[in-house]
């Protein structure tokens, strides 16, 4: 978590400069070594307050036979307001948002049960395996 600069009032105002957004980026992803990573363009929306930035950086895979591929993303950086903490970066992944629903609220309830199913199917797929390591302790 990318704290705020010392020299930033607390509040609504935008507290991260451009270098403190490709910092915290370094600090998510910049390490890697599989896949390398580049940090490619910072831009700000200047509508999301109190700060909110796109980040484009390129990925680079190195596959076994020496073939790489790359692959771009974008990611969303916000700030929030941490309270007595000051304010601090996240990243905001995307939700899929299902269509024809007639309100917000029905919409998240959609997300929920979406969310919902994939954690159990993710528990089963879980146990399954732990099953299957057990069986073959047991005939080892």
């Amino acid at each position: 978590m990318t704290q705020r600069p010392q020299n930033q009032r607390k509040g609504l105002e935008r507290a991260f400069t451009h270098a403190d957004v490709a910092k915290y980026w370094q600090e998510l992803w910049g390490k890697d070594s599989e896949p390398t990573n580049e940090l490619l363009k910072v831009s700000l929306f200047p509508g999301i307050r109190p700060g909110g930035w796109e980040v484009l950086y390129r990925s680079t895979y190195h596959d076994p036979g020496g073939d790489t591929h790359t692959r771009d993303w974008t990611i969303l950086v916000l700030q929030f307001d941490g309270g007595p903490m000051g304010p601090w970066l996240n990243v905001e992944l995307p939700v899929d948002l299902p269509a024809g629903l007639p309100s917000p609220q029905d919409e998240d309830t959609e997300i929920k049960r979406r969310e919902e199913a994939k954690m159990a199917e993710w528990r089963r797929q879980r146990e399954e395996v732990k099953q299957a390591q057990g069986d073959a302790d047991s005939n080892a």
